[in-house]
């Protein structure tokens, strides 16, 4: 019973810090491409937010981006999934499919950001 108290005054903390973070701005006035050091908190409030399942599951974007790659499409692969991270910055598996394409159009440098 200790454990859970313990779990539950942990989670309380954690939603308090979340809705205040997310009444001083909203998620899509941030560019969190400039503060990647703000990506623990960008997961902890989009993992709360109402909107996450609109955001990051609907029309999940990753056969489209795997029928793209093996095609050798590589700037469509990077313009559609740049355009799903916009919505959902946290979804790394987009963000490693564009890296490899990146990489493929030979732009490594924008590939290893």
């Amino acid at each position: 019973m200790q454990t859970f108290r313990k779990l539950a005054s942990v989670v309380a903390a954690l939603a308090s810090v979340t809705f205040v973070l997310a009444s001083e701005t909203s998620l899509d006035s941030r560019d969190w491409r400039e503060h990647p050091e703000d990506y623990s908190a960008l997961r902890m409030e989009l993992g709360w937010a109402d909107d996450f399942r609109a955001r990051c599951e609907r029309d999940y974007p990753v056969g489209r981006l795997s029928a793209l790659m093996r095609a050798a499409q590589w700037s469509e692969t990077v313009e559609s999934g740049r355009l799903w991270l916009e919505g959902c910055p946290v979804d790394v598996r987009v963000h490693d499919m564009v890296r490899i394409a990146l990489a493929e159009l030979g732009r490594s440098e924008e590939s290893e950001v």
